[in-house]
Parts: structure tokens; C-alpha cells; sequence
């Protein structure tokens, strides 16, 4: 089943790769503007971007077909269960308390060395990140 997967990726990736290959990105002297690179650049990324949606839905199309409904929840349950069992370890959260305190000494600097040059600093906060940051607090 593995072969079977890594063959999948091998061929999904190699298509991806020719799609890439095939847009064109060459930019002659003629169409030098910034805004005829930028076109250029948008139409490769998305060309790419559709590339790389194709593959995840060809990959959870594979997924879904080899892997029955139970056997997903089982696996699903495992990765639960190690999980919790890391957050129950007194290791893992002293790791994550002084991780998250690194990060407010680390932005705490950052604010400050830029005060100190005068600068204005416009921090704007971010929802999901403010709640990892709790989370990881529990």
C-alpha cells in the first residue's frame, strides 16, 4: 500500500512539475515593466497553487479509497490519545511555558529596540495566534 501511495505522489508530483515547467515565466525586454513581471509571476503561482489543490485532492481521493472509515478512526483516536499523553507530561509543559515566554522576552525586545530608534511600531494582533498563545498557556 505504501509503493502504492509513494507511486501516486511520484506521479503526481512529476506532473506538477511538467505543468510548471510548461507556463511561461521568460520575460523579454519589451514587456520589462514591473507590472507585466508581476502578471507573469501571479500566473505561474496559480498555475502551481491549481497544481499542488489537484494533488491534495487526488491524495484524499487515494486516502479515502484505501483507508476504510474504521481503520481512519482508529489512527485518529491513536494520534489523540499520544497527544493528550504529551500534554499530561509535566516535561511538555514546562517546554511549551518557557516557549511561550521566550516569545513575549523576543517581542518585548523587538518592541523596544525599535521604540528606542525612534521609530513608530504599528503591531497588529493577530486572533488565531493570541489564542495558540493561551492555549499553549493551559
Amino acid at each position: 500500500m505504501f509503493a502504492d501511495a509513494a507511486s501516486q505522489v511520484a506521479s503526481s508530483a512529476a506532473q506538477a512539475a511538467d505543468s510548471t515547467r510548461k507556463a511561461d515565466v521568460s520575460i523579454g525586454p519589451e514587456e520589462a515593466s514591473s507590472k507585466a513581471i508581476k502578471e507573469k509571476g501571479t500566473a505561474a503561482s496559480q498555475q502551481v497553487r491549481q497544481a499542488s489543490y489537484q494533488f491534495r485532492d487526488d491524495l484524499e481521493a487515494y486516502l479515502r479509497d484505501k483507508f476504510p472509515k474504521q481503520r481512519r478512526d482508529a489512527v485518529i483516536n491513536r494520534a489523540k490519545k499520544v497527544v493528550q499523553d504529551i500534554q499530561e507530561n509535566s516535561d511538555f509543559q514546562e517546554t511549551a511555558d518557557f516557549v511561550v515566554d521566550m516569545i513575549h522576552k523576543y517581542a518585548t525586545r523587538v518592541h523596544s529596540s525599535v521604540a528606542a530608534e525612534g521609530k513608530q511600531v504599528d503591531v497588529q494582533s493577530d486572533e488565531n495566534l493570541d489564542i495558540a498563545m493561551k492555549d499553549a498557556q493551559v
